[in-house]
């Protein structure tokens, strides 16, 4: 035969809701309370992890830094300041090619004035 649990009166769900419908009544945000003071908390670990993660990001990334810096001194060699100006450009015509148009002007921009670069 299974036994019956037996029937606490438990009235904390009843006065928590209660304590914060107060708080949100009064304007005070509890969820925003409690997210403050569990940053507050962990401030110094999040602070390590985010130094952490930018090392494991600068350690997995150095080759395609060393590989970009080494493009960019060839073009500058190359190209000028008309060059690295012109590959600038291409690259924003790349970030903003959701807006198509503005993104084919800066393309084309970046062609002519990487051409003119080469070629003067």
């Amino acid at each position: 035969m299974a036994r019956r649990r037996k029937n606490r009166l438990n009235v904390k769900p009843i006065l928590s809701s209660f304590v914060w419908g107060v708080l949100t009544g009064l304007g005070i945000d509890p969820g925003q309370m409690l997210f403050e003071t569990t940053v507050e908390r962990l401030g110094p670990y999040i602070q390590i992890a985010a130094v952490l993660l930018l090392f494991l990001v600068l350690y997995f990334a150095y080759d395609w830094i060393v590989e970009g810096l080494s493009r960019s001194k060839k073009a500058f060699r190359t190209a000028g300041l008309v060059g690295i100006a012109a590959i600038i450009l291409a690259f924003l015509a790349g970030f903003f090619v959701l807006s198509w148009d503005k993104a084919a002007i800066m393309l084309l921009v970046a062609a002519l004035a990487w051409l003119w670069a080469i070629w003067r």
